[in-house]
């Protein structure tokens, strides 16, 4: 975070090193207050972006120099609520009720107008945003609330191939004016970055590559091949393939099942 940008540079003059609480406590940050005050701003906190934001909540607010808070909107009946998960690491949400992936310019104008009040009123140093919608409400409310650090993270572009012209063209618009308030693009691949580029967002040297990661401790443990093998009823001396996903027309999984039917017509031991 230490070079975010031109701007960025003499609020946030630190190296982030693994955290050693004994180190940090010495440093002196000398911006608006004690602390960098950072809000992440995401739609809905479900399955997806939403651990990327809870894990850079999560890392951030153990160290000294940081206080990091949720803004969200409400998530619907028919998806995982993710939002517990920030209780449970204590990290303040906030929830907005007007902020919802709804094409409604009216609960967009109140989820600015309730987005901007916040920023002000908690005068945050930096507002990092996630997801589309998100995206634009909460760097044009950080924009007119003079917040001094602004960064997009680009999970995935909100192009879709069904789009009407009017609704793409529009939404390219929003999306290349919002990158113009902001200080850094965050993308999760380099194919995310071509698109950006190919749609003329912004200019490459405003992007930059972090791939998602995972902690890699949770999934370390011994399995019995063949016992999970007996549990499913599978052949032992079968190749196992298979797709782990939400079931979601983003995700594509009729492609996994298209492909699984070509190979198990080439490969019927899979």
């Amino acid at each position: 975070m230490a070079n975010i940008s031109k701007k960025s540079k003499s609020l946030v003059d630190i190296k982030l090193d693994p955290i050693d609480k004994s180190k940090s406590d010495q440093s002196t940050f000398t911006g608006r207050h004690p602390k960098i005050r950072v809000l992440l701003a995401i739609t809905r906190m479900t399955m997806g972006s939403t651990n990327v934001v809870l894990d850079i909540a999560d890392y951030l607010n153990q160290h000294s120099h940081f206080e990091v808070s949720i803004v969200a909107g409400p998530v619907p009946k028919y998806e995982v609520d993710l939002s517990p998960l920030a209780l449970e690491k204590d990290i303040p949400t906030k929830i907005i009720q007007s902020l919802t992936n709804r094409k409604n310019p009216i609960l967009g104008l109140k989820a600015f107008l309730e987005m901007r009040r916040h920023i002000v009123q908690s005068n945050y140093d930096i507002v990092h945003t996630h997801s589309s919608i998100a995206g634009v409400i909460g760097r044009l409310a950080a924009f007119t609330a003079r917040v001094p650090v602004i960064i997009h993270h680009v999970h995935g572009w909100g192009l879709q191939e069904d789009m009407s012209r009017i609704i793409r063209a529009f939404y390219i618009v929003l999306e290349r004016l919002c990158a113009k308030v902001t200080d850094r693009m965050i993308a999760v691949s380099k194919p995310t970055i071509q698109k950006g580029l190919t749609y003329r967002i912004c200019q490459e040297d405003k992007f930059a590559l972090i791939y998602n990661g995972i902690q890699l401790e949770k999934f370390r443990q011994q399995v019995d091949d063949q016992q999970i093998r007996n549990e499913l009823d599978l052949d032992p001396e079968y190749k196992l393939v298979g797709m782990i996903c939400r079931l979601d027309k983003q995700k594509n999984p009729m492609d996994f099942i298209r492909s699984a039917a070509i190979v198990i017509e080439r490969y019927p031991r899979v």
